[in-house]
């Protein structure tokens, strides 16, 4: 089915309002081509309907041969630079003045790739050939949702049927769902953060049926374009997209042991616990994580978040009138943020109890850690040799302050620092 649907304009205001997109349709237009809007963008812009902004990143495609895109836009006065041009897709930039001293931060962008048929694929990669029709270019795209294109006259174009799924909640492939995954295993992966994100049904059984015999094909993807969709994920919080990840044996190629949802409805409800790689940790096993953080390609902060929920804590004592005295002791060593203890705070109650006190939670997550206001050099000062002995007396001053719940002043610590060397 093929639907033009007229929006009268209002989804196409900020895309169309845009200064450098605005440049490039004129442009190609004048050269006898035409320009649109392709991809997620057109997508969030349906779906958001009345918004006016635009991302920073924009994608286009147009009808004009990769060669006469360099030529007509380079003529028109915009910086076209090369970044997949045996793919069709050149970046464009508006020119600055004075130029921008870092070609990494041009500033707004557009990605603009001609209109392509896949030839062949080996699941990862697709020999194209160049063309000129809109419908087999969306024919490629991976879902329904993704295949909308907008014009310069704020017309969508929806082939596929994408406005209809994308108001139905319902993620389905372009086409036949195995063929297209065995164009491309990452759209395994792009499956459930697509359905994560917008599924409002049960996952499409055909796309289901095709993930499940395929799901073995994705040790051919690479950590990090696994590490990014995973983020994608979690980031959304979304149960059902777990379970179907689940379902389909894909956890297992993500953790070892599989996905265990114990718990994970109450921390999703928790304001604030929303990193990806602390979510995923709190489901996979402890020794797992290894595997994963290897597999995902995670930085050192993010297999650090993976690793939090086994740094369990005694969570009650943490939700008491003496919360911070509990806590500091903890965080002293400085190898941890308050926010971490927030998080591991409220990984251990949901395991302990089933329930996160949010006065504690949020509490751990303002608190700003106190500091002593007495040191080494103090003690030293006093005559007291380099070594374990200063650490020693430091720690017996540390729990007085921490008892006094962090009120004793600089002189009363230094009076107990007199008298501690007194009875030395």
């Amino acid at each position: 089915m093929s639907v033009n649907a007229d929006l009268n304009g209002s989804i196409a205001v900020g895309l169309l309002s845009a200064p450098l997109p605005s440049r490039i349709i004129s442009a190609i237009t004048d050269a006898g081509g035409e320009a649109r809007f392709v991809g997620g963008m057109v997508r969030d812009a349906v779906l958001l309907h009345d918004k006016s902004d635009h991302p920073g990143d924009i994608d286009m495609a147009t009808t004009l041969h990769p060669d006469d895109v360099v030529r007509v836009l380079k003529g028109a006065g915009l910086r076209v630079i090369p970044t997949g041009i045996a793919h069709g897709t050149v970046t464009v930039v508006a020119p600055q003045n004075p130029p921008h001293p870092s070609p990494q931060t041009p500033g707004p962008v557009v990605e603009l790739t001609t209109l392509r048929e896949d030839i062949t694929t080996d699941g990862r990669h697709a020999e194209v050939r160049f063309g000129t029709d809109w419908t087999e270019d969306a024919r490629r795209r991976d879902f329904t949702i993704n295949s909308m294109s907008l014009d310069h006259h704020g017309k969508l174009h929806d082939p596929f049927g994408g406005l209809a799924d994308l108001k139905a909640g319902i993620v389905r492939f372009v086409g036949d769902a195995e063929t297209r995954i065995r164009e491309d295993y990452l759209r395994i992966m792009r499956f459930f953060r697509f359905y994560s994100r917008f599924g409002k049904t049960a996952p499409d059984a055909e796309a289901m049926q095709a993930i499940t015999l395929l799901a073995e094909h994705l040790d051919r993807i690479s950590g990090e374009r696994m590490g990014h969709e995973m983020r994608g994920i979690m980031a959304a919080g979304h149960l059902p997209g777990l379970k179907a990840m689940m379902r389909a044996g894909v956890d297992r190629l993500i953790a070892p042991g599989g996905f265990k949802l114990d718990g994970m409805q109450a921390l999703l409800a928790l304001k604030g616990f929303d990193a990806p790689m602390l979510r995923l940790g709190f489901i996979i096993a402890g020794a797992d994580r290894q595997a994963t953080a290897t597999r995902l390609r995670l930085s050192r902060r993010e297999a650090r978040q993976l690793a939090l929920a086994d740094d369990a804590v005694d969570a009650g004592s943490l939700e008491g009138g003496d919360w911070q005295q509990q806590a500091w002791p903890l965080l002293r060593s400085g190898e941890q943020a308050p926010e971490d203890l927030a998080s591991r705070y409220a990984m251990s109650a949901i395991r302990q109890s089933g329930t996160v006190d949010q006065a504690a939670y949020r509490r751990l997550n303002e608190w700003h850690l106190p500091v002593m206001p007495l040191g080494g050099d103090d003690i030293r000062e006093r005559g007291v040799p380099a070594g374990e002995g200063i650490g020693v007396i430091l720690r017996r001053i540390e729990a007085e302050w921490a008892a006094s719940g962090f009120q004793l002043s600089r002189d009363d610590l230094l009076k107990k620092l007199d008298d501690i060397l007194a009875t030395e």
